[in-house]
């Protein structure tokens, strides 16, 4: 009789253990795949808010001379994440960064005083300069 009760408490913590290992597992590949969905849904964003400053710029290019907006940049990305955003006129292109992902989108001048910041912005095309204020 007590070698049954034995062999029912190993095979008791051996299920157990079996169940454990497949918990852990279930656990893990979840939380993998909701980091990635986070990271998508940020990327996500981050592209929105480069394609909404460029979109900006080459309104103000395609207008012409006179040409003044006023909008506002978001101050933080999804979920509460910190960005910047860089305009590099060189390259023709518009950068938003966020930890170690740059997502860029591409504007029809270099001629670009100014940068883009956090809250009220006013943009302004000025003799084929845009001036970001």
């Amino acid at each position: 009789m007590a070698e049954i009760k034995g062999q029912i408490a190993v095979e008791f913590i051996f299920y157990v253990g079996i169940i454990l290992a497949i918990l852990m597992t279930v656990v893990f590949v979840f939380g993998s795949k909701s980091k990635a969905i986070y990271t998508d849904k940020v990327s996500m964003d981050m592209q929105k808010i480069s394609e909404l400053l460029a979109e900006e710029i080459n309104i103000a290019v395609s207008v012409g001379d006179g040409y003044s907006h006023e909008f506002f940049v978001p101050q933080k990305a999804y979920n509460g994440e910190i960005y910047s955003v860089i305009i590099k006129p060189e390259y023709y292109r518009v950068y938003a960064e966020w930890k170690n992902f740059t997502y860029s989108s591409s504007v029809v001048t270099s001629n670009i005083t100014g940068n883009f910041h956090a809250g009220k912005n006013k943009i302004s095309n000025s003799n084929g300069v845009v001036y970001i204020v």
